[in-house]
């Protein structure tokens, strides 16, 4: 009935969980939003490269709480015409801390960051 053509993840409406986006040939976009995931503890990131590229596409975000390590990588195109959010969401289920997270910028060098407020978005420039 349908000819898909891309879909793209991101947190739409800002509250912690990936809401998607989706195409179908000849057809309107369509957006799946997500009112789950808000329920549970996140922490999220918008990186912005300064040595490196702009979008910081390629750096790692290593979160550790309870004993728990998470590693995510902010990433570009993933889907046909389509982009994914470049912000990194880490879910945290039901844990609230404390949290210690390492950037590992695209040319190699690392920053640490701790005590971090949980269930909002940090801006993180990578240092020069």
């Amino acid at each position: 009935r349908h000819v898909g053509r891309g879909l793209a993840a991101a947190d739409y409406d800002d509250d912690g969980d990936l809401d998607l986006l989706f195409t179908n040939n000849g057809e309107a976009a369509h957006l799946l939003r997500n009112e789950i995931g808000s329920e549970r503890s996140w922490i999220g990131f918008a990186l912005r490269g300064a040595a490196s590229n702009p979008a910081a596409i390629g750096a790692g975000v290593r979160v550790t709480t309870s004993g728990k390590s998470l590693l995510r990588t902010v990433r570009g195109a993933e889907s046909y015409l389509c982009s994914h959010d470049l912000r990194v969401l880490v879910g945290l289920g039901e844990d609230q801390g404390p949290i210690e997270v390492e950037i590992r910028w695209p040319d190699g060098r690392r920053s640490q960051h701790p005590g971090l407020a949980t269930r909002r978005y940090h801006s993180i420039e990578e240092p020069r």
